[in-house]
């Protein structure tokens, strides 16, 4: 079904296809029944030759009747019969203006004298026109002149019960057809129309008819339905379903219109399948429906047979209908090759709207064609809704909506190719040209519940992003607040929680500010989220300070506070839930701050009156997990936490969390000022963490240790740091046993007061993550940046900042005297000595595949070349080290300990010419010296080659080489480290998850053997 808008737009793009094929004749049939259902039901069509004249310019007109005189005078369908002579004219004219003028001329001057006439054109006729007409027809004929144009007619025909002349007349999809009404009214027509039919006396044999029952059926059916994997489910709502599709099974076999038996056709088996889950036999005229393909004319003829056919086919392989492989393939590659011929024939005939409705079907046919062997074909199907995307403005009537939505809808098919965000991209530009960036939101909207129903949340997220770029405005801020809900919801899904907290105080922030009474609530739900989010870390003096400032606005905006707490997604049914294991998780882990978060969370819930049962709720906790051990309870705690309970208690601020491998613990002073900072940060780091899901940056599984301070106070706060970054700086300590960050962060302040600027904020804090994930990546720098520029190219910026910097937004609820209030500086955080790892599950994983440049025939290539190449340059050596008992011992320990003979012979062959190289007495020319590591690292070994010790081949001295080996094996995939102060394990174990270090061999002679 259609929204009246695109169903409006959809007939408006039809009445223009009539104008292209200069259909007159169903032009004035269309009209025709369109004058008696709304105008005068008294109508004889004209006769004569219409290029003799012989209908004197009147396409029909009415005949004298009386009723409207009689007794029946007052009841409703009087009002359609007129007792004074009209005259109607039709006109598919692209002038329309001069038409009527000539209509008008030619009705008043032949034939009877008419009281008033109607002109009913295609196109459209601006209102100072029509009236300059009207004026014109009384001033001149004395004759009264209505006017309707294509706008007009596109409306009357949206109404369910026109839609079958639309449907017979100007080829609309079935798919299209209006909804039916709602509840009660719904209820009453169905009740009505099933009564009627089963009274009749005679089968249907109409469009109006097949128009009602088909709406009659669909309200039996009811919505399609899916199970959780998205495959549909067979199912009606309502008993009688049967009975309608034995109805248009009666149309289907009438000798009716051709385009009627099919519709009926079409309508039946489509129920059939998706109401009762079988076509068993209907696979004759299901035959009988496909074998017509090759004569189909229409767009809308040939978009139902292929539409039919993405249900036949899967119904097929299920066993819902007898047909075998053959048939589907026939009848696939008929409807391809007659929507080519089509096409061809509208690029001859430069019928530009045909073409692109021809085309829209055309990637449709070739989406699906294999979609009942699980296969389907998404670059030919994008690169026809590629030729529509360039053609759609020469045809601005298309029904470019109705495609997007269509676009929307195929998302969990196609979404995931690069071209569809391409496709969606112009599309979505091109309906902000037509309707303005609010349409195009609308459809970002939709693509995003496509992508989160479909388990994509990345491609979800960037659709809401664009959705809320496009919706920020005032008159459309619910939807932008919506789409910021969403996207703070698969923050928190991501664990992301910094980020999260974000874009719930920006909620908040937009909405204490907009002039929409109705969206005052939005605050309270936003600031329990931000609430929520410090809970999830550990944060609970944050969570306090943030569950107060939630309560401070709740009484004003929530009217029935009991209700709320009642119900399971109710803002205060989450606080008194959060608040309540707080209570029982510190009496019974932290009792030395029980008496704090007593007082704190009474101050919460104070003002909405729950103190009562907040306590008697949190009493309940307490005994239950006092039952339970302190040991089950942090079991418990790590499997819902990212941190420690009161982990911002004491001088020192902590969070931690794992995104990518890479687990970041991250600390910061814990005053006021360095929060405003360190928690806007962070939000920017994990948006930009979250923004790289689907890019594999080479990051190695290791922990990143970041300590955040503020710049000093002073003149040089402004100042560049090293890293290029206006106030921002960071710095790493030496260390190959862990990653030390310092990072400088500028004082919110400085953004306030006008020293640094929002391009210097969203500038420095990208600068600094970025340094932060080159640090832990083995990606080459022109490829890592090559990322981060086709982020921005994506909007990145735009996610950093939405409405209000953090700082600005997190200031707006909480005060400095709020934080200071907390005096969470004196009070201890929980026993050091109680280990704290969070059992969160991590919603970016690490990307564990083969790496890239990795393949596996040229690894063994690369293998079967070290052995060659390693081994000749030490054949010498390699036959006096097989003759050593302690070096076959060497080689027995480095097998067990997953040494391959490849790693075993680098090693020697390293230790051998590089012992050579450093150990000579005779000092050579640059050139000399350059020729002799060239025989030495190539050559064969000769007999007089300086000897090396035993003991350089010694275990310890093999592995010394391992380091050195570990970079250049990383360097011939193309990779490049960046750590001034290598983490040798990190680069080995990915090395080794990723590009099989330690796995990969080739059959080969043992090179340590005589």
């Amino acid at each position: 079904m259609s929204d009246t808008t695109q169903l409006i737009a959809q007939i408006r793009f039809a009445l223009e296809q009539l104008s292209e094929r200069n259909a007159q004749h169903e032009w004035e049939h269309l009209c025709r029944h369109l004058a008696r259902e709304r105008i005068c039901s008294n109508i004889l069509p004209a006769t004569g030759p219409v290029q003799a004249g012989g209908d004197q310019g009147r396409d029909f007109e009415t005949f004298r009747t009386f009723l409207s005189r009689s007794p029946l005078g007052g009841r409703s369908f009087v009002g359609l019969i007129s007792d004074k002579p009209l005259a109607f004219a039709c006109t598919l004219e692209k002038t329309a203006v001069p038409k009527i003028r000539s209509d008008v001329k030619t009705i008043m001057s032949s034939g009877a004298p008419v009281e008033g006439i109607y002109v009913f054109c295609s196109r459209d006729v601006p209102v100072a026109k029509r009236h300059e007409l009207q004026e014109w027809a009384r001033t001149t004929y004395g004759v009264e002149l209505e006017i309707f144009d294509g706008a007009g007619v596109s409306e009357i025909l949206g109404n369910r019960d026109l839609f079958w002349l639309a449907e017979r007349y100007l080829q609309i999809p079935s798919e299209l057809i209006p909804p039916a009404p709602e509840d009660k009214e719904k209820s009453d027509w169905y009740t009505s129309k099933l009564e009627a039919w089963r009274g009749a006396t005679r089968p249907p044999r109409t469009f109006a008819e097949f128009s009602e029952i088909r709406a009659a059926a669909r309200t039996a059916m009811g919505p399609f339905s899916y199970d959780s994997d998205g495959q549909p489910v067979n199912r009606h709502e309502r008993p009688e379903l049967p009975f309608w599709i034995e109805l248009l099974d009666e149309l289907a076999n009438q000798d009716t219109l051709f385009s009627l038996r099919r519709r009926a056709l079409y309508e039946a088996s489509v129920l059939r399948l998706r109401g009762l889950g079988s076509l068993h036999g209907q696979e004759d005229r299901l035959r009988l429906y496909f074998a017509e393909i090759p004569r189909l004319e229409e767009s809308s003829d040939l978009e139902d047979a292929s539409v039919l056919l993405t249900y036949v086919l899967p119904a097929t392989r299920r066993g819902h209908v007898l047909l075998d492989d053959t048939e589907m393939e026939a009848w696939s590659a008929a409807l391809e090759l007659r929507l080519d011929e089509r096409l061809r024939e509208t690029k001859k005939l430069e019928q530009i709207n045909e073409r692109c409705a021809l085309l829209e079907v055309r990637g449709h046919a070739a989406l699906f064609r294999r979609l009942g062997e699980g296969a389907r074909n998404e670059d030919a199907a994008l690169e026809y809704w590629g030729k529509l995307a360039n053609l759609v403005n020469s045809a601005p009537l298309f029904p470019l909506e109705r495609f997007a939505d269509r676009l929307a809808d195929y998302a969990r098919f196609i979404g995931d190719h690069p071209r569809y965000d391409q496709l969606t991209e112009k599309i979505d530009s091109l309906l902000a040209q037509r309707f303005g960036q609010f349409k195009a939101a609308e459809k970002c909207l939709a693509r995003a519940e496509a992508f989160r129903d479909a388990g994509d949340l990345p491609r979800a997220m960037a659709q809401l992003h664009r959705a809320k770029i496009d919706w920020f405005a005032e008159e459309t801020l619910d939807k932008s607040l919506l789409a910021l809900d969403w996207l703070g919801l698969a923050y928190i899904e991501q664990g992301l929680f910094f980020a999260a907290k974000y874009y719930a105080l920006t909620s908040a922030y937009l909405t204490t500010r907009a002039t929409d009474l109705r969206l005052k609530r939005v605050i309270v739900r936003s600031l329990e989220r931000a609430s929520s989010c410090d809970y999830a870390m550990g944060s609970w003096h944050s969570f306090l300070e943030m569950a107060e400032a939630c309560t401070i606005f709740y009484p004003h905006f929530v009217r029935d506070a009991e209700a709320d707490f009642n119900d399971s997604n109710g803002v205060l049914h989450k606080l008194m839930f959060h608040l309540s294991l707080l209570g029982a998780a510190t009496k019974i882990l932290h009792p030395g701050l029980d008496a704090y978060a007593r007082d704190r969370s009474e101050a919460v819930v104070v003002r909405v009156g729950f103190s009562e049962v907040l306590e008697e709720v949190r009493d309940n906790v307490t005994r239950l997990w006092e039952g339970e051990g302190a040991e089950s309870l942090w079991k418990t705690i790590k499997s819902q936490l990212a941190g420690p309970p009161w982990d911002d208690a004491g001088k020192v601020r902590h969070a931690r969390w794992k995104a990518h491998g890479v687990t970041w613990n991250v600390e910061w002073p814990n005053d006021y000022e360095s929060t405003l900072a360190s928690e806007g940060f962070l939000a920017a780091l994990q948006i930009l963490l979250s923004d790289l899901a689907g890019y594999d940056l080479c990051l190695m599984r290791s922990t990143l240790n970041v300590s955040l301070r503020l710049a000093p106070d002073g003149a040089g706060e402004s100042r560049t740091g090293r890293r290029g970054f206006k106030g921002f700086d960071t710095r790493f300590e030496p260390s190959n046993a862990e990653r030390i960050a310092i990072v400088t962060l500028p004082p919110e302040r400085h953004f306030r007061d006008g020293t640094l600027t929002i391009d210097d904020l969203l500038a420095g804090a990208l600068g600094v993550a970025a340094s932060l994930l080159q640090e832990v990546s083995l990606l080459p720098n022109e490829r890592f940046n090559e990322v981060l520029n086709e982020r921005f190219k994506q909007g990145l910026s735009n996610k950093l900042l939405i409405g209000a910097t953090y700082g600005q937004c997190l200031r707006e609820f909480v005060s400095r005297e709020t934080f200071d209030a907390s005096d969470r500086q004196s009070h201890e955080a929980l026993d050091s000595s109680v280990q704290f790892v969070s059992e969160l599950p991590d919603a970016h994983p690490w990307v564990d595949g083969p790496g890239p440049g990795y393949d596996p025939d040229v690894a063994r290539e690369q293998m079967q070349n070290r052995y060659r190449g390693f081994a000749g340059p030490i054949a010498r050596t390699l036959k006096r080290l097989a003759a050593e008992p302690e070096f076959q011992t060497t080689v027995e320990n480095l097998r067990s300990a997953r040494w391959k003979d490849w790693h075993i012979l680098s090693a020697v062959y390293h230790r051998t010419v590089n012992y050579r190289i450093n150990n000579r007495r005779i000092k050579l020319s640059r050139r000399e010296e350059d020729e002799y590591i060239r025989r030495v690292t190539q050559e064969p070994e000769p007999e007089n080659a300086l000897p090396i010790p035993l003991e350089e081949y010694q275990e310890e001295k093999l592995r010394e080489h391992f380091p050195v080996y570990l970079g250049s094996f990383a360097t011939t995939f193309g990779l490049e480290i960046h750590q001034l102060t290598p983490d040798f394990p990190a680069i080995e174990d990915f090395l080794a998850q990723r590009y099989n270090f330690w796995a990969d061999d080739v059959e080969h002679d043992d090179p340590f053997t005589s």
